[in-house]
């Protein structure tokens, strides 16, 4: 058992984890980590709003003018 973690191998299969692929796996982690973040700030949901209503009154307001 020792000697197929050592090498990289998952237990029962043919896979073979090596650096790149760890890497891979941890960068894409790390990314969907902070992208989670992010949408749950407050920050981003003001900016959601306030795009929002930029556009409604935006729209309303041609509407207004013709």
């Amino acid at each position: 058992m020792q000697d197929l973690i050592i090498l990289g191998l998952v237990p029962g299969t043919h896979i073979q984890i090596n650096f790149v692929i760890w890497l891979y796996s941890v960068a894409i982690l790390t990314a969907l980590a902070n992208l989670w973040l992010v949408y749950r700030t407050r920050l981003v949901k003001n900016l959601i709003v306030t795009t929002f209503l930029v556009v409604n009154f935006s729209r309303h307001r041609r509407l207004m003018l013709s």
